[in-house]
C-alpha cells in the first residue's frame, strides 16, 4: 500500500531534526523536501512485514522491497503499521524490524514506527525504544478495546508525546479500534509542540470535515483512506497513508 501527496507544498522533511526543536521543525511535513512533482508530489509506502514460510520475519526480502521504494522516489517508510503483520508479532520481532528498516534505509529518506497499544505504558516503552533505534517519526493508535473518555483518551495520546523528542502522528481508525478520538481531544492535542498530526481513517467525511479545522503548518491531515482522499477538500489535506 502507498500513499499520494493531494496538497502541493506539504513535502516529508528530512532525518535532520535536532532533539530540541522549536514547534515549526516538530513535523514530518515541511516545504520543498520531497521528490515528486505537480499535484501529486509525495508517496508514503506502508511496508507489511515480509514473512518467511517458517513464520519469521524474512529480512532479506524486507531488504529488497525497501531500496525498491528508496530507488523508485517513495519519500518515507512506515514499518510496523497495521497494513502488515506488526499485531501478531513479538516485541523482539518489532524491534529487530524497526533497526533493520532504520539501518537499511539509511537516513535517505524518513522511517515512522508504529508504536501504537492499547496500554498507554506498553505504547510508551515502544515509542522510547523505537526513538532510540532511530526511527524518525511515530504513529499512535487510539487506546483500541479499553472504551476510554476523553480525558483518558487525551493521556494516552499526550503521555507518549510529552516523553519522545520524534514527532508524532495520530492514527483514527474507529473501524478497527472500537474508539474514535474525539473532535476536541483532537483540537487539544493539535496545540501539543511534538504532535505532527493525524491520520484520519474512520471513513466519516463529516469528522473529517471538523478535525481539518485543526490543520496547518503544524498540524498535518492525512488520509487513511483512499475512497475519502478526493472528497477531502485539497486545501486540507496533507498525506494520505
Amino acid at each position: 500500500m502507498s500513499c499520494s501527496l493531494v496538497r502541493p507544498g506539504a513535502l516529508l522533511s528530512t532525518r535532520r531534526i535536532p532533539a530540541a526543536r522549536p514547534r515549526s521543525q516538530r513535523t514530518l511535513v515541511s516545504p520543498g523536501a520531497g521528490h515528486g512533482q505537480g499535484p501529486l508530489q509525495e508517496l508514503l509506502a506502508l511496508r507489511p512485514e515480509d514473512i518467511s514460510e517458517d513464520g519469521s520475519v524474512n529480512f532479506d526480502q524486507l531488504e529488497r522491497l525497501l531500496e525498491f521504494h528508496v530507488e523508485n522516489g517513495t519519500d518515507a517508510i512506515l514499518t510496523l503499521g497495521t497494513t502488515g503483520e506488526s499485531a501478531t508479532m513479538t516485541d523482539d520481532e518489532d524491534n529487530s524490524v524497526v533497526a533493520a528498516v532504520v539501518k537499511h534505509v539509511a537516513g535517505r529518506v524518513p522511517v515512522i514506527a508504529g508504536s501504537g497499544s492499547n496500554s498507554t505504558q506498553t505504547m510508551l516503552t515502544k515509542s522510547l525504544t523505537y526513538q532510540g533505534l532511530g526511527a524518525d517519526g511515530l504513529l499512535l493508535i487510539t487506546p483500541y478495546y479499553n472504551k476510554s473518555n476523553e480525558e483518558g483518551i487525551y493521556q494516552h495520546f499526550k503521555t507518549v508525546a510529552d516523553a519522545v523528542d520524534i514527532p508524532c502522528i495520530l492514527y483514527n481508525v474507529p473501524g478497527r479500534t472500537g474508539c474514535s478520538i474525539p473532535v476536541s481531544v483532537v483540537e487539544r492535542l493539535a496545540k501539543h509542540p511534538n504532535i505532527a498530526g493525524i491520520k484520519e481513517a474512520s471513513g466519516d467525511m463529516s469528522y473529517a470535515m471538523k478535525i481539518a479545522r485543526c490543520a496547518g503548518p503544524d498540524f498535518a491531515l492525512y488520509s487513511g483512506n483512499d475512497d475519502i482522499t478526493v472528497p477531502i477538500p485539497v486545501s486540507y489535506t496533507h498525506l494520505t497513508l
